[in-house]
């Protein structure tokens, strides 16, 4: 039986990406996106939960984020998890889940004065 790795987020970037680029032309963009769920307590008072998701852009996304995304934008990401094991600085084993990025659609641009219309929004999708 088949088995499928698949991940949808929508929110917003919770500060300015970072950059870095390979010798061999690579580009990778990592950020933080940041979803809200609401529910109400015992008291019906109204609750939001923040959690924030570590993403991975490669290459053509790398770009697009370089070029497009600053803290607060908004995108739409389809990608897969990936779980990466290391040491930290006091020999700790620690994980780190991300999210590479597979499909990448930009719904708000950071400057607030610039609308992207569906018809004119960028969409990179690597093979």
């Amino acid at each position: 039986m088949p088995t499928v790795n698949k991940v949808i987020i929508i929110g917003n970037l919770g500060k300015d990406p970072s950059i870095k680029y390979f010798d061999n032309g690579n580009v990778l963009a990592s950020f933080v996106v940041a979803t809200n769920d609401f529910f109400k307590d015992k008291k019906g008072k109204k609750v939001i939960t923040t959690e924030w998701h570590n993403i991975i852009a490669w290459n053509a996304f790398g770009t697009m984020t370089e070029k497009h995304l600053k803290k607060g934008s908004k995108v739409y990401i389809e990608g897969k998890l990936s779980t990466k094991n290391y040491l930290d600085k006091n020999n700790i084993k620690r994980n780190i889940t991300e999210v590479v990025v597979k499909n990448m659609v930009i719904l708000k641009s950071h400057k607030e004065e610039e609308k992207i219309d569906i018809n004119e929004e960028e969409h990179y999708e690597e093979s």
